[in-house]
């Protein structure tokens, strides 16, 4: 839910970043096929890079993509950092296939639809509560605030939960 929120809200932010950049609304459409062909590219190719890599470290790039394109887009305020926001779509396409596949390889049979549905409610929810906030604070505060709150955010939550997790990868798979 943390990696998937990291990448989303970085993803919504991307049109109001385009438009403080002063590119033209005609192109908003082209920039996001792009983003979304980059997601998929990632999303058919994320378990030969897993296996390539390794589990742990695609792992950490998917929890420090959103978190780095967080910190140095506002700090590039220039077109180049669209390019920034590429992370965004690299780390949700590697969480769409390579967190759902950890979840199912550790949960039981028995559970697997639970967890999956649960884990979909919470990202929903979540939003509820936080997006209306994050779009409310992208209006009033501004879109370089906000994308350092949300960094600063990933990072406690990765502080907090990678660690745990990292441990997790090393475990059993529970059948």
């Amino acid at each position: 839910v943390v990696w998937c929120h990291a990448t989303y809200f970085g993803f919504w932010m991307a049109q109001k970043y385009w438009a403080t950049l002063g590119i033209s609304v005609f192109y908003f459409g082209f920039l996001v096929a792009t983003f979304e062909f980059i997601i998929a590219f990632f999303v058919k190719f994320a378990q030969k890079i897993e296996d390539t890599f390794g589990d742990k470290t695609v792992f950490i790039l998917i929890c420090i993509g959103p978190v780095i394109a967080y910190f140095l887009v506002p700090l590039i305020n220039h077109k180049i950092g669209v390019f920034l926001m590429i992370s965004f779509a690299i780390s949700r396409g590697l969480t769409q296939i390579i967190l759902t596949d950890a979840i199912n390889a550790r949960v039981p049979d028995k559970m697997r639809a639970t967890v999956n549905s649960i884990n979909s409610l919470c990202l929903r929810v979540g939003f509820i509560f936080v997006g209306p906030l994050t779009g409310y604070l992208f209006d009033k505060l501004g879109i370089n605030f906000v994308s350092n709150l949300l960094g600063i955010s990933f990072v406690i939550l990765g502080l907090l939960l990678i660690p745990p997790l990292l441990k997790l990868i090393d475990g059993e798979v529970h059948e």
